[in-house]
């Protein structure tokens, strides 16, 4: 007997049975490493859209840009073509367009 205890020399250790966490281990592994892969994929994509929605925003900017300086510009013109008139519509005054206008409505 002395000599089987002394043959036994891990016998005083637990034996566990390892091999299905190890494979439920792998298993989990396998699964994370499929969804950081997707997760990977979205990142990139999101990333993408970023890109093309940042480039979007600038041509907008530019866009609006230009039709403020459009507006600028007409609100100007149209205002210059209103003092033309209205510097016509005096000059006509005084030479007696407004008096010709009054025995007209008489």
């Amino acid at each position: 007997m002395e000599e089987e205890a002394e043959d036994d020399l891990y016998g005083d250790l637990k034996v566990s049975n390892d091999s299905v966490l190890v494979a439920e281990l792998h298993q989990r592994l396998a699964e994370e490493e499929k969804r950081n892969l997707t997760l990977k994929r979205k990142v990139d994509q999101l990333e993408t859209r970023e890109k093309e929605l940042v480039e979007l925003v600038s041509i907008l900017e530019t866009n609006i840009s230009c039709l403020y300086t459009t507006a600028k510009h007409e609100i100007a013109r149209q205002h210059s073509t209103i003092l033309q008139l209205q510097t016509k519509v005096g000059s006509g005054r005084s030479r007696g367009y407004s008096t010709a206008m009054g025995a007209n409505s008489t």
